[in-house]
C-alpha cells in the first residue's frame, strides 16, 4: 500500500486494472454542523441557511459522506487575488435521495461546506 498525493488531480486511474482512486480530503464538520443543521448557532441566527432538518451529527455525516462518494463536478471557481480554486460538486445520498451540494478547496483538500439542495 502506498500513500501519495497527485498534484492538480482529485481523482485518477492507476494500475493495469485502471482502479479509480482519489486524493484524501477532509470535511469541515464544524462549519457544516454550525451553519447547515437546524440546531447550529449560525443557522439559527441567520434563518436563511440551507439546513439539514431533524438530523443529528451522525445522520448528517452519513448523508454527506454517502453523497460525496456519488458526486459530480458542477463548476470550478478561482479566486483571482489568491489563485485558490474551489470546486462545486453535487451528489445524491442513495439512502435518503437527498441532493447535497459541496464546496471543495483544491489547495487545502478540504470540503469547506456541504448543504442540502431543496427543490421546489
Amino acid at each position: 500500500m502506498y500513500n501519495l498525493t497527485v498534484a492538480a488531480a482529485h481523482t485518477y486511474f492507476v494500475g493495469d486494472g485502471r482502479w479509480l482512486v482519489h486524493n484524501k480530503c477532509e470535511f469541515d464538520w464544524d462549519h457544516i454542523y454550525d451553519r447547515h443543521s437546524d440546531w447550529g448557532s449560525v443557522a439559527q441566527q441567520s434563518g436563511q441557511k440551507t439546513i439539514f432538518e431533524g438530523l443529528n451529527e451522525s445522520q448528517i455525516r452519513g448523508r454527506v459522506t454517502s453523497a460525496w462518494r456519488q458526486r459530480k463536478l458542477m463548476e470550478t471557481q478561482t479566486d483571482f487575488a489568491t489563485g485558490i480554486a474551489r470546486q462545486r460538486y453535487r451528489g445524491i445520498d442513495p439512502v435518503s435521495g437527498q441532493t447535497i451540494e459541496f464546496w471543495y478547496n483544491v489547495e487545502t483538500k478540504v470540503v469547506e461546506t456541504a448543504y442540502p439542495i431543496h427543490y421546489p
